[in-house]
């Protein structure tokens, strides 16, 4: 039987003109499943089966059976497409739609209908949900690396699995367990649309996962200031120290005296037996920035010592995030570096 994945965000720092056409970011087919994410102004068409599965599972705690159930059911997904345009603020929307097939368990007490099926525990979402999680921070941080300006900020609204059987009809699957900063919004263009997508193929790789989702999680409207700044800082800390082998021994092969064998390589050889697994983050932030980082490198390393300081006075002190934290100087400079490092692999 046929799954579909649907999981909406807000997208806060994006728009668009009334009457811009849907945009798709991404689309991917395999013989195993079909992977798409849109970029709409309405998100309404997509989430038809999501509001009628939420207004099912409410209305069933609510124990709302029989004649009228039809008419509550309508009015309440009505109230639930009216929290949401309430939640979108007039920003734009991020679906992400994926579809496979999986084989469904109705052992357990379901009921059909005209209109659909609905049950408990038919399949297992979380599975279905865990093979996507890269792909989505994935797809979000290419979004939040195509703009060169202020950083988009991102909130999950909603997302939920459900089947389509063989008659067309969606199949419900409930669950008995549950589970202040300065800013702007950019036109989306088919500029950004296009290095979205070429900074998901960049991004979108086994090594880079843990940034994604750090990155993912600061730019997250769902964490409060104080959990952005410590997800911004810990991408950063993620991203250097993977990818500081590399750029090490490149560090090395530009200085001075080309050989190899040169003197200056072999004193650096020995400086990097001697130190070996001593480089702080600092250090390791100064090599690849020094080789990656652009004319702006100097700032970089100031911009980086001070916001490290900051970070390091959140442990000795908590009431240091009264005075203001530095969220949006850290999401850039973790957005800098990563695009500066998928460049660089990608050249």
């Amino acid at each position: 039987m046929k799954y579909k994945y649907i999981v909406l965000y807000q997208i806060r720092g994006l728009t668009c003109s009334p009457n811009e056409n849907d945009t798709v970011i991404d689309s991917k087919e395999s013989t195993s499943h079909v992977i798409k994410s849109i970029i709409t102004s309405n998100p309404d068409p997509y989430c038809n089966d999501l509001d009628r599965s939420l207004a099912l599972g409410y209305l069933m705690l609510k124990s709302f059976v029989g004649q009228r159930e039809a008419d509550d059911v309508n009015r309440k997904i009505t109230e639930i497409r009216e929290a949401r345009k309430k939640n979108l603020e007039g920003s734009l929307a991020l679906v992400f739609i994926a579809e496979g097939d999986i084989v469904p368990d109705f052992s357990r007490p379901h009921r059909e209908t005209a209109d659909y099926v609905v049950g408990f525990d038919i399949i297992n979402k979380e599975e279905i949900v865990s093979t996507y999680r890269d792909h989505i921070n994935a797809t979000i941080a290419a979004l939040c690396l195509s703009l060169v300006g202020p950083s988009i900020q991102v909130k999950r609204l909603r997302g939920d699995v459900y089947l389509i059987n063989e008659q067309e009809l969606p199949v419900y699957s409930m669950e008995f367990s549950g589970s202040g900063e300065m800013f702007s919004a950019t036109p989306i263009t088919k500029e950004i649309i296009e290095e979205t997508q070429v900074q998901l193929k960049k991004s979108n790789k086994k090594a880079l996962t843990k940034v994604n989702k750090l990155l993912t999680q600061a730019i997250s409207r769902e964490n409060d200031e104080l959990r952005r700044f410590m997800f911004g800082w810990a991408g950063i800390e993620v991203l250097i120290t993977s990818v500081f082998k590399e750029y090490e021994k490149l560090f090395a092969q530009s200085l001075p005296g080309a050989e190899l064998t040169s003197p200056t390589h072999r004193y650096f050889r020995r400086i990097r037996e001697v130190m070996k697994g001593k480089y702080n983050i600092a250090d390791q932030f100064v090599i690849v920035a020094a080789c990656i980082g652009n004319e702006a490198v100097e700032a970089d390393i100031e911009e980086f010592v001070r916001i490290k300081k900051i970070r390091d006075a959140l442990f000795h002190d908590t009431s240091a995030a009264e005075k203001g934290l530095p969220i949006f100087e850290t999401i850039e400079l973790l957005k800098k570096y990563l695009r500066l490092h998928t460049r660089k692999v990608e050249g």
